[in-house]
């Protein structure tokens, strides 16, 4: 198997993740309950709303890297 073909299943394989119903449950549910500590934190807990934020870019990190892998493997299979 070349490296283009492991590409396009890698591709595959991040859409199916970014697909499956299970998946984007979670990452709403993780969201969800993120946006709801960050309403609720006081202003003088700069610790805390910092975790939240870093925690909420690492869960768009992760979609992020699952959509260039699927992009990377689109691009593979138009050659």
């Amino acid at each position: 198997m070349d490296k283009f073909e492991q590409e396009r299943m890698r591709a595959t394989e991040a859409q199916q993740l970014l697909d499956n119903r299970m998946f984007q449950e979670a990452f709403t549910a993780l969201r969800a309950d993120l946006f709801q500590k960050f309403e609720t934190v006081k202003w003088n807990e700069v610790k805390a709303m910092l975790e939240i934020k870093r925690t909420l870019k690492n869960l768009n990190n992760i979609e992020a890297y699952l959509g260039k892998i699927v992009t990377t493997g689109k691009m593979n299979n138009k050659l």
